[in-house]
């Protein structure tokens, strides 16, 4: 959880420098992960008491992410291929989930 978050902060980082269109999509791929993450940190939840608190931030962050636009589109074209699906996010949306993972980002480091 703590690496993904790590490469994905880093990532949105550098996608904000370069404005590559390629890093938008490798960062959306990313997010079909997040899924699974919080499933695997709920079944561990009863192991560490910061747990809870870590999937209430995970769900928070892909909750934005499914709420765009882009996404529901991509996802209802796309039903079979979600796994690897990729979605092109406009700069607005980008950037709402640049915001969602600084938030995440600081949340670990505390």
């Amino acid at each position: 959880c703590g690496a993904w978050t790590e490469v994905m902060f880093i990532g949105s980082k550098v996608f904000e420098q370069s404005k590559g269109r390629e890093l938008n999509d490798k960062i959306s791929e990313q997010m079909v992960l997040l899924s699974r993450i919080i499933s695997v940190l709920n079944s561990e939840a009863t192991k560490d008491p910061g747990i809870p608190g870590l999937v209430k931030e995970m769900k928070s962050l892909l909750q934005v992410y499914n709420g765009f636009e882009s996404v529901k589109k991509s996802k209802a074209e796309n039903k079979e291929e979600e796994l690897n699906l990729t979605v092109g996010l406009s700069e607005q949306e980008f950037a709402a989930l640049v915001k969602k993972l600084a938030e995440l980002h600081q949340h670990l480091l505390n």
